[in-house]
Parts: structure tokens; sequence; C-alpha cells
């Protein structure tokens, strides 16, 4: 399990998240690793400017989309033999990249940077 190869790609579900899926999907099949596909929602709570209550809906909303996709993008992903897997997670983007890329051991992130 310890030399198990994986790979981190975070995925935004913009026009060029297949881009990325494409791309960990190849570098998987080449090396024999497996992919965890993250997305991460950036909430905004107790921000100065917006009202909590219209946070709270939005958030609700964006989280409850962002799932949906995933599980939409991992159930495509099933039908290939790679082992794939996907979460969606909150928090600040590049603090939540690094705590998961720890978490999980990767030995490679794969973003887009639109």
């Amino acid at each position: 399990m310890e030399n198990e190869k994986k790979i981190v790609a975070l995925v935004d579900f913009s026009e060029s998240t297949s881009k990325v899926v494409d791309y960990a999907i190849s570098i998987s099949k080449k090396v024999a690793a497996e992919t965890h596909f993250i997305n991460i929602v950036d909430l905004y709570k107790d921000h100065p400017l917006l009202d909590n209550v219209f946070v709270d809906r939005c958030e609700k909303r964006l989280l409850a989309t962002a799932q949906s996709r995933m599980e939409d993008l991992i159930a495509e992903l099933e039908k290939t033999d790679l082992k794939c897997t996907g979460e969606v997670v909150c928090g600040n983007q590049l603090e939540t990249i690094v705590g998961l890329t720890r978490a999980y051991r990767s030995g490679m992130i794969l973003m887009n940077l639109h």
C-alpha cells in the first residue's frame, strides 16, 4: 500500500476540466497510478462585504452542484479499468491543496490554471 503511486488532479468543472481529466488518465495508465480527483469549493463565511444568509444559500447550492458533478465524473471514469476516486472539499484553495497532497502522499498534483 505504501508504495502505491497516487496522483491528485484538481478539477473545477470549467471548460478545461476535460483536459485535466484526460491528462490525469493518460499519466495514470503510463505509471499505473491511482488518481484522486478533487474539487475545492472556497467558501466565503464571514466575508465583511457579504450577507451571511446569502452566503449560506450560495454555499449550499455550490456544494450540491459540485458534488453532483464529481459523482458524474467518477461514474464516467468507472467505465475505465483505472482506479479513480473523487471528492469535493471546502476551504482555502492553496491550504487545501497542500493539506490533501500530504494526506494522500501524492507524487504528482495536476491542476489547470486558466
